[in-house]
């Protein structure tokens, strides 16, 4: 779907895991993911975690430092204008009275896997705009997103509003209203515009304060 190599069962294993470890908030920076170490934390073979690595840093959602390693990373400034424009494109075919019913079909899963709503709910839409590059930012920048959203302090921040309003988008689609789908999806974006650079901001201090921590530590 997303134009990748295709891989054993044991390499997909471990990048299912990869992927919700990642999603979860681990690790809590922007470290060096090392291979050993997550063969042994996940439960997977050595040499299908190091292609999950690779299939992850294809995709862009990890960064593959030559001699160096892998690193897990946050979305930057530029990604999130990129989830901006995505978001723009999609406006216009969801809206359009003969993909309603198709959004309906295709985001159904978003209620299937609550804790991974968010993922499904874009890739879904993704899948409308018949484009398989719109489909590959689409599934780098939700894995991105979701972790940025992971490493936020509960107390701090509550991502309930977007879950509420990606629900409210959803409950239109299945009863195919387009005008209700419109307003939702607009409030969405506005959300969206609002609170990425500040949650990203709000990480990326954390992640340079985390790192200065180990260095006086180590």
């Amino acid at each position: 779907m997303f134009d990748v190599p295709v891989h054993s069962s044991k390499t997909s294993t471990a990048y299912d895991r990869l992927t919700r470890m990642l999603m979860a908030g681990e690790p809590r920076g922007e470290e060096r993911l090392i291979p050993s170490d997550l063969s042994r934390h996940l439960n997977v073979g050595l040499t299908p975690l190091r292609e999950a690595l690779i299939r992850l840093a294809i995709e862009g959602v990890i960064e593959q430092v030559p001699g160096c390693g892998f690193f897990a990373t946050l979305p930057n400034y530029g990604e999130l204008s990129d989830l901006n424009t995505i978001l723009d494109l999609l406006f216009g075919k969801i809206v359009d009275d003969r993909n309603i019913s198709l959004c309906n079909m295709v985001v159904h899963e978003a209620h299937a896997s609550p804790n991974r709503r968010f993922q499904w709910f874009y890739n879904g839409l993704a899948s409308i705009s018949d484009s398989a590059h719109v489909m590959r930012l689409s599934h780098c920048y939700t894995l991105k997103i979701g972790r940025l959203l992971a490493l936020q302090d509960s107390h701090a921040f509550d991502a309930s509003e977007l879950m509420v309003e990606i629900d409210r988008c959803i409950s239109a689609f299945s009863t195919e209203d387009r005008l209700e789908a419109s307003e939702a999806f607009v409030s969405h974006r506005r959300t969206m515009r609002a609170i990425l650079p500040h949650l990203l901001l709000t990480a990326q201090t954390r992640s340079r304060r985390h790192r200065e921590s180990l260095q006086v530590n180590g």
